[in-house]
């Protein structure tokens, strides 16, 4: 299983520099942290391959983005 951890950064503005590594990486797991209005707009390219997450932004640095590969994640052992 490969998993991609990130910390956006709110003042971060390289969106599509972190979408390009994920697509090219294809990972079974993507977090990231710090997510908030302008990332979730951002980020919304990625529904089209992985529409199964879960969406918990804030305005405090606090919020984040949890998506997965539903069919290799279920085939992993438990």
């Amino acid at each position: 299983m490969s998993v991609v951890v990130v910390n956006l950064r709110e003042s971060d503005r390289g969106a599509r520099t972190f979408l390009d590594v994920v697509r090219r990486v294809d990972p079974d797991v993507v977090f990231v942290v710090e997510v908030d209005g302008r990332w979730v707009a951002a980020l919304r390219p990625l529904e089209e391959d992985d529409p199964e997450h879960h969406l918990h932004p804030r305005d405090d640095a606090w919020g984040c983005d949890t998506r997965q590969d539903q069919q290799t994640v279920s085939q992993q052992p438990a």
